[in-house]
């Protein structure tokens, strides 16, 4: 059974399978393919520049040096934060009911969107469907995989679908076309004061 996402309004679930939507989806792609003299596809690779050896492509993911070039097994790495705090790891939350809080579109202009989810209701609460259909944005938390960074999803109706926003909060000041802009003036440092100046 696929995993869900599962969303709580006043302790009424909603659970909804979800297709990530992707800029090919919407606007399709082309792509551009090497071929050698026999017209058939190359395969891209690397050299090691110390030893010559013939790196595959993909031979690198996952391969983790410290500042002396030693190999670390991925199980003994750890995450740290600006002030070098062990972060704690957070689980998926698919399958996990998530609350949802209402939030008002300054919110949405907030978030810096990574993913775009289309969703397809399995069990959709009637009061959660007539808040949508008015037009009401609500947030709740997300993980896809188990990692260290909690994002948010923002749930929307469109005229026929439902979408999530999946993404980070970025706060940002808005301001009006004509605003001026702040003139700071310079100040001159007391060290920097010439008494021929006066």
């Amino acid at each position: 059974m696929a995993r869900e996402i599962q969303l709580l309004l006043d302790n009424n679930l909603s659970s909804f399978t979800f297709k990530k939507i992707s800029r090919e989806d919407l606007y399709g792609y082309k792509k551009r393919i090497a071929l050698d003299h026999k017209n058939q596809p190359c395969s891209r690779i690397q050299i090691d520049e110390d030893t010559g050896s013939v790196i595959p492509s993909g031979g690198l993911e996952g391969v983790y040096i410290d500042t002396k070039f030693n190999f670390i097994e991925k199980e003994n790495l750890d995450v740290r934060d600006a002030n070098f705090q062990a972060l704690k790891k957070l689980e998926s939350t698919l399958g996990v009911p998530q609350k949802l809080n209402p939030i008002s579109a300054d919110v949405v202009l907030n978030l810096e969107v990574s993913s775009v989810y289309l969703l397809t209701p399995s069990e959709l609460d009637a009061k959660l469907k007539e808040r949508l259909i008015q037009g009401e944005l609500f947030q709740f938390s997300f993980n896809y995989y188990a990692d260290y960074n909690l994002e948010t999803g923002v749930l929307l109706n469109s005229t026929d679908n439902l979408f999530c926003l999946i993404g980070n909060i970025c706060p940002s000041d808005w301001v009006e076309e004509n605003t001026q802009p702040m003139i700071i003036e310079d100040v001159i440092d007391e060290e920097d004061l010439d008494f021929q100046m006066f």
